[in-house]
């Protein structure tokens, strides 16, 4: 017989983000949601494959059913592995196993945890706690803001999330007014441009910022319901900058 949870979870992250559970309305991020940003507040981003998934009774964390998921590591783009010279290892909340307690096997679906699949390629964004109740299994790793610490990767292409301010009006009990909101769009991009753009970030974020702000202007203006579209000349700005810093950092250490 299987048995099923279904786990309704908010996650409390230690650098205070919430999961962004759809397109609309995001929770307060000073800095808005984008590459540069994000990079810069986790501790491991990797592109790599899925290699290995095992379901995992804890008693220490809730709900106790998880999965550990190990990533043979593509490119590394900040960070290092945790397991051997090539691969991570965390752990999601949730799974498919059998559950020690009853025999039985178990499904178990928690909020805001993404699905990971055998063989799959993705874009990772990890944090790091110090927590050893936690999250200081696999040296703290979990996934940053938690579906949004992957990013499926399909035809070179990864959905990046971008926050921007926007107005609206309400109209409550007929009283009407206005308030400025958080709100995020996923923008589609490349892949290389991606990576490229995480790992110039890393060096100097400030040159980044006005480019990735553009970017979220093409979000803002954008119908919801409609994909954001990022033209090539806004894309090639983003890769040359990206090049520029990259470059520089080569002939700075050489």
């Amino acid at each position: 017989m299987n048995a099923k949870c279904l786990v309704t979870l908010i996650l409390l992250l230690s650098m205070m983000f919430l999961p962004l559970v759809s397109e609309g309305i995001t929770v307060h991020y000073p800095e808005g949601f984008n590459i540069v940003n994000i990079v810069n507040d986790v501790d491991t981003a990797v592109v790599g494959k899925v290699i290995k998934k095992v379901y995992v009774f804890r008693d220490n964390v809730v709900p106790k059913y998880t999965t550990d998921i190990t990533v043979e590591v593509e490119e590394l783009i900040k960070g290092k592995p945790n397991v051997g010279e090539n691969e991570i290892r965390f752990m999601i909340l949730g799974g498919r196993g059998v559950d020690p307690e009853t025999g039985e096997d178990l499904i178990c679906d928690v909020s805001d945890m993404p699905e990971f699949r055998m063989g799959e390629r993705a874009l990772l964004f990890l944090g790091k706690s110090d927590d050893e109740v936690r999250r200081g299994i696999h040296t703290g790793l979990y996934l940053f803001a938690g579906l949004y610490g992957k990013r499926e990767i399909v035809n070179n292409k990864v959905w990046i999330p971008y926050t921007f301010q926007k107005l609206v009006v309400d109209n409550y009990d007929g009283v009407e007014s206005s308030k400025i909101i958080d709100m995020y769009r996923t923008v589609e991009l490349p892949l290389d441009v991606v990576i490229k753009i995480a790992k110039a970030s890393i060096i100097d974020a400030d040159a980044l910022k006005e480019l990735e702000g553009q970017v979220a202007d093409v979000a803002k203006r954008t119908d919801f319901g409609t994909a954001p579209i990022i033209d090539s000349g806004l894309l090639k700005q983003l890769q040359t900058k990206a090049d520029e810093v990259l470059i520089k950092e080569v002939d700075d250490e050489q």
